[in-house]
């Protein structure tokens, strides 16, 4: 059973450890949330936007239809968490890691990234345009169906995760320089509509 849970207005957040905690349709925009965690809790249709988020983490957490847009977060982990229609678009995440996650049609377009980490997390027609940073990793993810059109994928760590099906832009701008896998390699190029046989 979850119980509800209203925070005041501009409060922050602070060292807080909620487990099956309510709080979605919940406006938690422009606030601060510090040193705390989340365990089984609830956030749909929650908004987060322009939040900072610092030295926290959420596990087993539903994040459905979320809006993190222009969140500033430093620090936080997300753990088996639900992203479907969960929104990060234009947030900065620094030293973000994201642990087997999943999510459908989850927003990272325009983010700014630092030490960012995806790993064993699967996303599905999911939007990682535009992103720019530097040592971001998904490692034994699995990407299905995603739009990385100005993402550079040579500053992406893609070494061992699979694509299935790309989207980049026709001039394929975003593979210049990138160290794929041969099925990733494959993958970009059918994304060109063009199919190479390896069979011979």
């Amino acid at each position: 059973m979850y119980s509800r849970i209203d925070i005041p207005d501009n409060e922050t957040i602070s060292s807080f450890f909620p487990e099956k905690g309510d709080f979605s349709y919940g406006d938690l925009s422009f606030r601060e949330i510090e040193d705390s965690a989340f365990s089984d809790c609830i956030f749909s249709y929650a908004s987060l936007s322009s939040s900072i988020i610092r030295r926290s983490g959420f596990s087993n957490t539903d994040f459905t239809n979320v809006s993190m847009d222009s969140s500033h977060q430093v620090e936080a982990i997300y753990d088996s968490c639900l992203l479907t229609g969960t929104s990060f678009l234009k947030s900065t995440l620094k030293k973000v890691e994201f642990r087997n996650c999943k999510g459908i049609y989850t927003v990272f377009s325009g983010v700014k990234a630092e030490e960012l980490v995806f790993e064993d997390c699967t996303f599905t027609d999911s939007d990682f345009s535009n992103i720019t940073g530097r040592r971001i990793v998904f490692r034994n993810c699995i990407l299905k169906s995603c739009n990385f059109v100005g993402t550079k994928l040579k500053d992406l760590n893609l070494t061992d995760t699979a694509f299935d099906g790309i989207y980049i832009s026709d001039d394929a701008v975003e593979a210049r320089g990138a160290m794929l896998s041969l099925d990733n390699a494959l993958a970009v190029l059918s994304a060109l509509d063009i199919h190479v046989d390896i069979t011979r």
